[in-house]
């Protein structure tokens, strides 16, 4: 009888590592090498194409053995050179090309003698092919029982290049790029477009883009680093811009009577915060008590309530006292007849001696944090670190920064906006020794300005050292958790707790169906997602949390369980548990596999039933099934970058531990795959 197909279930990837082996090394070539250059693990003979190119590297391992021609692969084929394990032996187009550009050219350190090719000869089955390193290059054959020198080869492709951007006004703007990736081909065209936000002006661009047009376009050649310069519109101080800036009214400029600042006499003269004090207010109209008025409008004024003056004139964090002159960072906001039944004018007018003096927004601390908020003192080379002021009414306020290297000039310079009322910051990576302070100054008002030198304690002071030590990102997944079970289309919150001391992180959440999101600057934005799923089966979600600028990263996951109404499959890889190796024998199990089927009514007599929202599940006995249906397995193993798949395919019933629980060996060191595909079909 012929199989009739059930269900088909592609689900879960693993990856493996070998200790013993890498697939890549630390100095991949990069865009620009020329023949006879050292990278990727030995010297660069050929190249083809230009920006999605394949470079050809011969070893750099000295002398050459001498080996006969069947110990060549051998000896290619388990060759670890500065970390890369992908040796193999040249064909003998590949052999020529390396006497022809190599040796002819006095690179490689080859020697005046015959090399081996891994081509056979074409009519004899015992002899191969091989050249001597001569200026003729000509090749013969050999008995492959001699014994000649060898040279491994490997093929490689440029490293990839990365764009970081940087906003500098930080709340000002955005940098839209119209191919965004992690990472780039040498040679590819990426165009950026700096967006304002409202209230602010594109200035310029520094780094690699120059100019002041809001789009650049770059050819990806090196590494870019590209900065967008933002300005604030500026603030008129000689009115206020609306309501939010108003304290109070006056009905005239002296011998004035007084209103609050939403008077229905809407008195013509305004008191206005950003003219006083030079920056923009927070428009609070219910914080500190300054001022009391015998009414709403038509008002005498009082410094202290009683009966008669009992209407406060508020204004957000302002503290007020009357003198005769106001001193150092206080500001008259306006002068009083007396202490109390006074009359009111404007400070400037001159007649009244009684001030009402009030300090709005002052700094009191300023020092050095790592992106965590830990207090610092000291930072490796290439460190993104964190300029911090704290103090009174800072919220919505500009301030520039400037990092001034000790016995040296101005090191940088940025403008940011405050985050909160009490904290500013912004952020700088550290790129050459030495010692630096920094000065924050309020844009609005040079007279308000702190250094870090001033700090109490050593944290005023960073001093920034070689060697570059970046620290790699840690990372949480908090939910869901493994094996946790959902209903399709559910509305899943995948949350995380990630951090880097020294750079911002971005994090990539991989659904498992072909979906994913990513999140940037995630030590400032929420980076947790939600997502529902519209097919159930087994799903394995990763997160990848990378560096912003450098080229660290971790990778977590967790299997979760997405059901819906009927019959599914749940391939489950739970061994190996370990993503490292030695050795090249691995263990696998996929026992954990199982099938459910769920329904909406109640559960079936004699069934385990479990909830899923509002579904009854239950698993099927994969002995038992296996009477009726073939319940079969099929393993897919390849290695990144190899086109060659390797299957497995069995059943539960029939092939056990050939396709359930078995162990297999793999041809070589690096990185592994292991797919894991689930079917049933009745018999």
């Amino acid at each position: 009888m012929d199989k009739k197909l059930i269900i088909f279930s592609l689900m879960t990837s693993i990856l493996l590592f070998s200790l013993l082996g890498l697939s890549s090394g630390s100095d991949q070539c990069e865009y620009g090498v020329e023949i006879g250059d050292k990278c990727g693990g030995g010297y660069v003979f050929h190249i083809e194409g230009e920006g999605d190119d394949d470079i050809w590297i011969a070893e750099d391992l000295h002398p050459d053995p001498i080996v006969n021609w069947y110990n060549t692969k051998f000896h290619c084929g388990n060759l670890e050179n500065e970390g890369y394990r992908d040796w193999f032996t040249p064909n003998i187009d590949e052999l020529g090309i390396m006497c022809e550009d190599l040796y002819n050219k006095e690179y490689g350190d080859l020697q005046d003698s015959y090399y081996w090719s891994s081509t056979e000869h074409s009519s004899q089955n015992n002899r191969a092919l091989r050249i001597a390193m001569d200026d003729e290059c000509q090749f013969d054959s050999k008995k492959k029982s001699s014994s000649q020198r060898v040279r491994c080869i490997r093929s490689d492709s440029y490293s990839d290049l990365h764009l970081t951007t940087d906003i500098n006004l930080w709340g000002s703007g955005e940098i839209n790029i119209d191919s965004e990736q992690d990472e780039y081909r040498p040679l590819d065209e990426v165009t950026l477009t700096a967006e304002a936000e409202e209230g602010y002006n594109f200035m310029e661009w520094s780094g690699d883009c120059s100019g002041t047009s809001n789009t650049c376009t770059l050819t990806m050649d090196s590494h870019k680093s590209v900065t967008a310069n933002f300005e604030s519109e500026p603030i008129d101080p000689d009115r206020c811009q609306d309501s939010s800036q108003t304290i109070m009214r006056l009905s005239h400029e002296t011998n004035a009577h007084g209103e609050v600042w939403d008077g229905n006499s809407d008195y013509p003269i305004e008191i206005c915060y950003n003219e006083i004090f030079g920056v923009w207010g927070l428009g609070d109209h219910q914080g500190n008590t300054i001022l009391w008025l015998s009414d709403n409008t038509d008002a005498h004024a009082s410094i202290d309530q009683s009966s008669e003056y009992n209407v406060p004139v508020r204004y957000g964090d302002l503290e007020c006292s009357l003198k005769n002159s106001c001193e150092g960072d206080e500001r008259c906001v306006v002068a009083l007849s007396g202490e109390t039944n006074a009359h009111i004018e404007g400070c400037d007018e001159g007649n009244y001696g009684n001030k009402l003096c009030c300090t709005g927004l002052r700094l009191e601390r300023a020092y050095w944090q790592d992106l965590t908020g830990n207090l610092i003192d000291e930072a490796s080379i290439n460190d993104k670190v964190q300029l911090v002021v704290e103090g009174v009414g800072f919220e919505d306020e500009e301030f520039n920064f400037e990092v001034i290297e000790k016995g040296g000039g101005i090191f940088a310079r940025d403008r940011r906006i405050a985050e909160t009322s009490s904290v500013g910051y912004t952020r700088m990576r550290m790129d050459k020794e030495g010692e630096y302070y920094f000065t924050a100054t309020l844009v609005d008002d040079e007279d308000i300005s702190f250094d870090s030198r001033d700090v109490e304690g050593p944290n005023g002071i960073l001093e920034v050292k070689e060697p570059e030590d970046s620290t790699s990102p840690s990372a949480e997944i908090l939910n869901p958790n493994e094996n946790d079970k959902f209903k399709v289309g559910t509305e899943i919150s995948f949350e995380q707790t990630s951090y880097d001391p020294d750079d911002p992180i971005k994090i990539t959440w991989d659904f498992g169906d072909g979906e994913s999101k990513t999140r940037k600057n995630c030590q400032i934005n929420n980076c947790n997602v939600t997502y529902a799923y519209s097919e159930g089966g087994r799903k394995r979600v990763t997160m990848t949390v990378k560096e912003m600028g450098r080229d660290k990263e971790i990778v977590k996951d967790v299997g979760i369980s997405i059901y819906d109404e009927g019959m599914d499959l749940y391939p489950i890889i739970s061994k190996p548990e370990s993503r490292l190796f030695e050795g090249r024998s691995v263990e696998f199990s996929a026992n954990e596999s199982y099938i459910a089927n769920c329904t909406t009514y109640s559960c079936p007599a004699g069934e385990s039933c479990y909830d899923v929202e509002d579904l009854e599940c239950y698993q099927l006995d994969k002995d038992k099934i296996g009477e009726e249906y073939d319940f079969w397995f099929e393993w897919q193993f390849f290695s990144e970058g190899m086109g060659d798949i390797d299957v497995k395919k069995g059943s539960w019933n029939e092939s056990y531990y050939e396709v359930v629980e078995f162990t297999k060996s793999f041809p070589s060191f690096g990185e592994h795959f292991a797919q894991l595909r689930l079917g049933l079909e009745e018999f």
